[in-house]
């Protein structure tokens, strides 16, 4: 049960890099170096396109949590493009209904 405690009350880094540009802003420092690294450690991991198309995705999805309204939308769009040049019409819309979304 405190084990289940202390899993409720950690954050994670995507949560913390979040809250860091929510609280400090996008000039600070710390958030900034958290963004960078996490972006570097994510990209380790992109083998193909479809982990590409993801990480544009999760990517795009912390710049809006961070409040980077137009580099979420930056990335989105690239990760729309990379659906599109794959056929991926299903994905293409999701994307979209995101970005509709965003864009209000």
């Amino acid at each position: 049960m405190s084990h289940e405690l202390i899993l409720e009350n950690q954050e994670t880094t995507e949560q913390k890099i979040a809250r860091l540009f929510q609280e400090r802003g996008r000039d600070d420092d710390e958030a900034k170096k958290l963004l960078i690294n996490w972006m570097i450690e994510k990209e380790k991991l992109v083998r193909d396109s479809e982990d590409a198309i993801q990480f544009n995705l999760e990517r795009a999805r912390l710049y809006l949590a961070c409040g980077l309204k137009a580099e979420a939308l930056e990335n989105f769009h690239d990760a729309k493009n990379q659906a599109y040049q794959e056929n991926r019409d299903e994905l293409c819309q999701m994307i979209e209904r995101e970005i509709v979304e965003i864009e209000k």
